[in-house]
């Protein structure tokens, strides 16, 4: 983690541990975990697509299905990840999509589009995202790690951490899915979806 050093208008490195240790001096706070899931970028299809995309479980067999089938090679992506990541991944999977096959629309339509492989059989998507479950959506296993992996903390009260050490370690990304999932699709709250999940895991009576 990096911090504004205001004295000296730079930034400076500031660890983990150690900014654990000014928050819980000053506020009784501690850091839990890291948990062990992360939202990232990742490139999903439908899970019961056919064809040969439909056999495509990690991002390392994207080269060879590339090659052999270039008409089915078909990705959408919104801008942000077009403009600043879509290059890079290409090169970095030695998996070039033709240009015409590529299609930029908005994140909220890369999971319709490519829940019906219409126009695109492949979309980028956020790990986490509840729509993953809704729509049948099988992410691809980014093998060889291009996505950067930002694994989640929970920050608590020093009391609530020396009760229960295993509180991080109990969110997990099929859990965290779900979460979301009472959330953007069955419209409860953030605080709701968050006592359900204290009470489930025992946590709270």
């Amino acid at each position: 983690m990096l911090l504004m050093d205001e004295s000296f208008g730079a930034i400076a490195p500031l660890t983990r541990a150690a900014l654990q240790n000014e928050r819980t001096a000053e506020n009784g706070i501690e850091w839990v975990g890291p948990a062990s899931f992360g939202d990232q970028y990742g490139v999903a299809r439908a899970d019961g697509a056919s064809g040969p995309a439909g056999v495509v479980d990690s991002l390392d067999e994207l080269s060879d299905f590339v090659h052999e089938h270039p008409d089915e090679a078909t990705c959408c992506g919104d801008a942000e990840f077009m403009d600043r990541q879509w290059e890079a991944f290409q090169d970095y999977y030695d998996a070039r999509f033709n240009a015409a096959d590529v299609y930029r629309m908005s994140l909220a339509s890369n999971y319709v589009n490519v829940a019906k492989a219409d126009p695109c059989n492949f979309a980028e998507v956020f790990t986490t995202d509840a729509r993953l479950k809704s729509m049948d959506l099988q992410v691809d296993e980014d093998t060889d790690v291009y996505s950067t992996t930002q694994l989640a903390a929970i920050t608590v009260h020093h009391e609530t951490a020396e009760a229960h050490p295993e509180l991080g370690e109990a969110l997990d990304e099929e859990t965290v899915i779900s979460l979301n999932g009472m959330v953007d699709i069955d419209g409860l709250s953030a605080d709701e979806a968050a006592l359900y999940f204290l009470r489930q895991e025992g946590f709270i009576g």
